[in-house]
């Protein structure tokens, strides 16, 4: 039986004010979300997976880090940021406004990450009335080389599955990185 290696994966969730950050992190702990609660700075959860990669087992400990969306938390925010191995930029798909920030949220994951952190871009959606079609968002995705997902109220099943993709992606380039390693 093969041992686990024991691994931590630091997770930031950026994105627009309402973009639905808390309720992300608050659904993936398996808390009742009840209402709209403005993070202040920033709020911190760990969740722990068991992931098998090829043939290596991994304990992966996720440190989710919930960034305020609003401006004058700013300053405060980008610190977290230093060690980061993953991001999540989150827009609200019924408000064009939070889409077209991600370019200034992608902008500072680049810039203020100390290694190249894998991103993924997230729509969430809380009504019908969607502002940001999927066509849109897969679009900016690729030009950015970024993975993509979407979440509505309907799919929030579907969580789980976006932060093992994301930890899952983090592990493949780690195990890529040991094997040239190796090889060299």
């Amino acid at each position: 039986m093969d041992d686990y290696q024991s691994t931590v994966i630091k997770i930031l969730l950026v994105g627009a004010q309402k973009s639905g950050k808390t309720k992300l992190v608050s659904t993936y702990q398996n808390l009742e979300y009840t209402e709209y609660i403005q993070t202040i700075g920033v709020d911190f959860c760990i969740k722990t997976l068991q992931l098998k990669i090829n043939s290596k087992r991994f304990t992966t400990k996720l440190q989710i880090w919930d960034t305020a969306g609003q401006e004058r938390f700013q300053t405060i925010t980008v610190s977290y940021f230093r060690g980061a191995s993953a991001a999540i930029i989150l827009f609200n798909m019924n408000d064009a406004d939070s889409f077209i920030s991600c370019e200034k949220y992608l902008k500072q994951v680049k810039q203020q990450c100390s290694n190249e952190p894998k991103i993924l871009l997230l729509g969430n959606s809380f009504s019908k009335e969607r502002q940001v079609s999927t066509d849109e968002a897969v679009y900016f995705a690729e030009q950015h080389n970024l993975m993509y997902a979407e979440l509505t109220d309907h799919n929030y099943d579907n969580i789980n599955k976006i932060f093992t993709r994301i930890a899952t992606s983090v592990l493949n380039t780690q195990l890529e990185a040991e094997q040239a390693q190796q090889n060299k």
